[in-house]
């Protein structure tokens, strides 16, 4: 990962991170509702929703744009710095603030995706038969299941829940 794209990270205004994760967040998830994610958290951690949101609502400003950054270098250095240098870039032409809840909850879905590549598992069969006539025949059959955002990051969630309680 090149320094450059942590410098311009680290250097970006508070709003230009955030909406840089909000950015990534959009191309990286699609259009996910925050209540739909909200509650594949919630479900995943076994916390009711409305707690694991009032938890989030609790983070404080400097913490969301701290959580921010670390998402944009982690993004970075699973092999995406032009998309975060073009999310960087994006957001400094367009001028919103996103929720304090709403970053986080983003962030934390990005995440899980750099972590997981949306894999929950990956598995493979050969099947090989033998014909009467002495043929060969080999299968492959290649199953991927995907996560759900909640699954992975329940353990991160919970520790998160514990501290800021």
């Amino acid at each position: 990962m090149s320094d450059d794209v942590i410098e311009r990270v680290l250097a970006a205004p508070p709003e230009r991170a955030l909406e840089a994760v909000n950015l990534l967040a959009g191309d990286t998830l699609g259009s996910k509702p925050d209540d739909e994610l909200l509650n594949e958290l919630a479900g995943a951690t076994r916390v009711a929703a409305d707690e694991v949101n009032a938890a989030i609502q609790r983070v404080q400003p400097g913490e969301a744009v701290d959580l921010a950054r670390v998402v944009l270098v982690a993004y970075a250095d699973a092999g995406y710095e032009d998309e975060v240098a073009a999310a960087l870039d994006a957001a400094g032409q367009t001028a919103f603030l996103l929720e304090i809840a709403a970053i986080g909850l983003l962030s934390l879905a990005v995440l899980h995706t750099i972590q997981t590549r949306g894999k929950k598992s990956e598995e493979e069969r050969t099947t090989t038969v033998v014909q009467p006539t002495g043929e060969t025949v080999t299968t492959v059959d290649k199953r991927v299941t995907y996560f759900s955002v909640g699954e992975s990051l329940a353990p991160l969630l919970q520790g998160l829940l514990a501290r800021i309680k």
